[in-house]
């Protein structure tokens, strides 16, 4: 079997998609694109057809992470989930790498020095009742927020994102709350992707504040599907708030590393991430 390993396209998102639908994911389109945009990604191909994908997101530079890493299923076991992991892994050098394991992805993933690293609590509504607003005061985020967006989220997750950011406040509902000297003290962003909609990167230092911003959120979401991304064990009062409205926990994959942990602040926490796969 002649492997041939490449560079993502734009034009290798529909093949994404397809392989994406057959593993049972629920990605569109856009949100393949919205992957693609933000990171970079290796695909394999036998015979002229695509049979493989995965995707990194670099940040800052010294940390990536990793995800998409699909096979389509006529193909599993023979060796091209790892040709084209390695292929990935030498494109990111020395950089920590961080991603969320898949019970078949996690054998493969040790064997290349990822270590376990926690887990992260996948939580969904799946017909969301309604929610009441906190009455915390929540504005809309501008493009002048950038830099104290950025700020807030490097002292969360660890490194800078700065383009992500961007991406958000173009394609993506991002909200804030400011404290007395007008100075934003957390954050949270919701945007529309897979079967519903999806609340995260929620930023804050206190668990009122990322209800608030979330529940801003959810008072217009009545009815719909809604997932957060948790990191597990951090946020008790928080994941139990969300349990009190409606969400259930659906899953809890396993969140390997390699390298050096990032390290986090103390004083600001991540308490939704972006997505499973970037992070």
């Amino acid at each position: 079997m002649a492997i041939v390993l490449r560079k993502m396209r734009a034009s290798d998102i529909s093949g994404g998609l397809m392989l994406s639908q057959q593993m049972g994911w629920p990605h569109r389109r856009e949100d393949w694109l919205c992957a693609f945009t933000l990171g970079e990604g290796i695909v394999a191909e036998v015979e002229g057809e695509l049979c493989g994908t995965t995707l990194c997101w670099r940040w800052g530079q010294h940390h990536a992470t990793i995800g998409l890493v699909l096979v389509a299923k006529q193909l599993q076991g023979k060796g091209l989930g790892k040709k084209l992991f390695a292929a990935q892994l030498e494109r990111l050098g020395s950089r920590t790498i961080q991603l969320h394991a898949t019970p078949a992805g996690e054998p493969l993933y040790r064997k290349f020095g990822f270590r376990p690293a926690g887990f992260l609590q996948q939580w969904h509504a799946h017909a969301l009742p309604a929610v009441a607003s906190s009455g915390i005061d929540i504005s809309a985020a501008t493009v002048a927020d950038i830099s104290q967006l950025a700020l807030l989220d490097g002292k969360a997750w660890g490194a800078q994102r700065e383009r992500l950011i961007r991406w958000l406040l173009a394609n993506a509902h991002l909200a804030v709350i400011r404290n007395s000297q007008e100075q934003i003290c957390a954050w949270a962003a919701c945007r529309r992707m897979g079967r519903g909609y999806v609340i995260g990167p929620v930023v804050a230092s206190q668990s009122d504040h990322a209800q608030a911003l979330c529940a801003s959120f959810l008072t217009t979401l009545a009815g719909e599907f809604v997932r957060l991304d948790c990191p597990e064990g951090q946020h008790e009062s928080f994941t139990h708030w969300l349990g009190q409205n409606g969400f259930t926990l659906a899953d809890r994959p396993l969140a390997m590393v390699k390298g050096d942990i990032c390290r986090h602040s103390y004083d600001v926490r991540l308490f939704s991430l972006m997505s499973q796969a970037m992070g």
